[in-house]
Parts: C-alpha cells; structure tokens; sequence
C-alpha cells in the first residue's frame, strides 16, 4: 500500500488561515467587551504601507484587511469621543485599500472621514482616484470626488467636471447630472448648466422631477440676466460717474433695448449700494428667514410655555442675538395669536 502524505506547504498554510481567522474572532469579541485603549489605536501610524504588507501577508491581505477595517473604525470612533484630531485617518484608509483594492466601502467612507472630519480634501481626493483606477465603470468614487469640490473645497469647475464623468456612469435620472448642473451654475458656467437640466428635463419620469429641471432653468436664467445687468450697472456708473437711479434708465440711454423679463413674473431691481437683484431671490431669501424665525419662535414657545409678545422678545430672553434684516427693507409681519411670523405677498411673487 502507498502511504500519502500531505505536503507541509499545505499544512502550514491551513495552520496560518485557521489561526488568523481564530485571531479575528478573538479581536473582535475582545474589542466588542473591551474598548481598546488608544495607544493601541495610534499604533496604526506605525503600520508600514498597504502595498508593503500586501506582499508580506501574501494570500491573506483580505483577512488582514478585515483587522485594518476593525481598527479603522476604532481609531475614528475614539477621537470622535475625544479630541476630533485625526492624523493618521489617510494613512489606514491608504493601508486598507492597498491590502483590498476593490473595497469600494472603504474607499468611500475613507474619503468622507478624511475630507470631513480630517481636514484633508486633497488626501481624500487621492484615495479615491485610486477607486477609480480599479473600478472605471463605478460612479459613486466620481461623484464623492465631485462633492468634495463642491461643498469642501469650492472650486465648482472641477466638481461640475466631476459630476458630470459621475454622470456618465450613472443611470438615466440619477442625481450626478443634477449636481453637475449646480455646480456649473456656481462656476457661472450657464449655458452647460442649461444644457444639462435639459437633459434631466428630457429624461425626467416624474411631473415633479420635470417641475424641478424647468425651475432651475428658469434661476440659471435669472443670474444670467443679473450678471449681464450689473456689468450695465458698472459701465454706467463709469462713464457718468453716478449711480443708477434705477434700471429703466439703461433703455432711455440705448444701453439695453429692453430690461429681460424675470422668469418667475417677478421684477429685476437695483439696491442702494448698486446691486442688481430680482424679487424672486428676494422672496426666497425672506422665506428662509421666516422658517429660521418661526424655528426661534418654537423654541422660545417650549421654554416659556407661551408665543412671545413680539419677536424683539426673540432678542431680549436670549433666542436670538438679533433679528435678521428683511430682504425687502419692510417689518416682519408677526401674528401673536397664531405665534409665527407670516409670508405675505410680494410684487408678482406668491406665497
């Protein structure tokens, strides 16, 4: 009879994946009763890089992937408990997807943690570059690039480009095109803007997704309208060394052959301080700051147990340090009985 034996090389493989995983299971149920302290968390920022250990745990970088993960989400979660300061966050997001590539997961809500809560947009923006090197087709690391533009670093020209690759990607109706849209209206950048609600308006399966696209077209025009009459403004003011009495002016001079008409019925008007503006905007300006002033109302109401006599109230018990302008230069209209401060009608808009 020939007598089989299995080669040690397996043996010792079959060892190592038992043990590891026994590991894991020991970490976690360890971790779960026993928080780990933090100078076991900070040991992270000695781990040496994701490629270097890719190579030296060999067929495991998957299970150690898992333990990176594990104290990724450990070393996020003791700082967020503590001291908000997160310097190595970039270096064990590097770490995990150096040992697993394709963990969009990781990719993703490193990139959030290290742009957010880290303060390193450019870091963020690297990690998740790399997603895409590994996943072209996938649009979310495109479109969480194009967010970190938009909202951190404010350069709406590169979110608009990166909104728009999202686009692509995505399927018809997403939420990439419209964000795009957005941020090309920001970087001034109208006529794509246009052109890309258009394509949402054409795509639209909603009455309200359509109401959307037709409403933003319509505040596209509106800055586009106000950027070209202020630069009439500016010329005015240069050539006659006055301020514009009003807009109506710009026609009797032959400047403009007719004041555009603003999308919603409203007016387009000049400030005192020469600013071009639309009772449109106006009228949305005041809505947030009645919703703000009702929330105040609100909290003042479950902490006194009453509305209050008038919203200098709001100011005198604390609420408020002080009650925000009206974008129409009129008073608040304040209802008592009702306790809350009421939308009016204003020169063509309605509530």
């Amino acid at each position: 009879m020939v007598k089989r034996t299995v080669p040690l090389r397996i043996v010792i493989g079959l060892i190592l994946v038992i043990g590891c995983i026994a590991m894991y299971n020991i970490e976690v149920w360890h971790d779960y009763y026993f928080p780990p302290r933090k100078e076991i968390i900070d040991e992270m920022a000695y781990f040496p890089s994701g490629r270097f250990l890719r190579i030296v745990v060999c067929d495991f970088d998957i299970l150690f992937s898992n333990l990176v993960w594990l104290r990724a989400i450990q070393y996020y979660g003791h700082h967020a408990l503590t001291d908000y300061n997160y310097p190595w966050l970039y270096h064990i997001f590097d770490i995990l997807t150096q040992l697993d590539p394709l963990f969009m997961n990781g990719y993703r809500f490193g990139g959030v943690l290290i742009s957010e809560d880290g303060g390193q947009p450019v870091e963020a923006i690297k990690l998740l570059k790399r997603a895409i090197s590994y996943r072209p087709q996938s649009w979310e690391p495109l479109f969480d690039i194009g967010f970190i533009y938009y909202v951190i670093i404010k350069d709406y020209n590169k979110a608009g480009r990166y909104f728009r690759l999202a686009a692509i990607n995505e399927e018809l109706g997403g939420r990439s095109i419209r964000f795009a849209a957005q941020a090309l209206r920001k970087a001034k950048k109208y006529k794509f803007a246009k052109d890309l609600w258009h394509q949402v308006l054409l795509t639209a399966r909603t009455e309200k997704r359509k109401e959307t696209a037709l409403r933003s077209m319509r505040y596209i025009q509106i800055e586009e309208d106000i950027d070209t009459l202020q630069q009439l403004v500016r010329a005015y003011k240069g050539k006659y060394g006055r301020s514009l009495p009003n807009l109506s002016e710009l026609k009797k001079i032959d400047l403009i052959k007719e004041i555009p008409v603003e999308p919603f019925n409203g007016r387009y008007l000049i400030s005192d301080s020469d600013v071009v503006t639309s009772t449109t905007l106006l009228f949305d300006e005041l809505e947030l700051k009645v919703r703000f002033l009702n929330q105040r109302i609100n909290a003042y109401k479950i902490a006194k147990g009453r509305a209050p006599d008038d919203l200098t109230d709001l100011v005198k018990d604390g609420f408020l340090k002080a009650i925000p302008p009206n974008p129409f230069g009129d008073e608040y209209v304040y209802d008592k009985i009702k306790g809350e401060v009421l939308l009016y009608t204003v020169q063509g808009r309605h509530k």
